[in-house]
């Protein structure tokens, strides 16, 4: 075990580390960074038009009780059967393309 460079950071970090305590940045591949000499790019699969319906459907789901604090249950309940079902269909879609 050696303490090496943190590629972020420069704090010291052991060398079986997974990533560094000071700020979190993965060590594991820091071999590939140093091999390479470029920095590390992490790709986002999930794409923003999926992260934004996991909000409507959050905001559907806590306006519902909005609602229903508010004496119009109906409307309420529907809005939180709304949102429920959007963002659980969503998570389900983003795992069925996660690659």
């Amino acid at each position: 075990m050696a303490l090496i460079n943190c590629h972020e950071c420069m704090g010291k970090v052991s060398s079986t580390a997974l990533s560094c305590p000071k700020c979190g940045a993965p060590i594991a591949n820091l071999k590939e960074y140093l091999a390479t000499g470029t920095q590390l790019t992490t790709i986002q699969e999930t794409s923003k038009r999926l992260k934004l319906h996991l909000v409507i459907g959050m905001g559907l789901f806590i306006l519902g009780f909005a609602f229903i604090a508010n004496g119009l249950a109906g409307l309420g309940i529907t809005a939180c059967v709304v949102g429920s079902l959007l963002y659980t269909f969503t998570k389900i879609r983003i795992w069925w393309h996660h690659k």
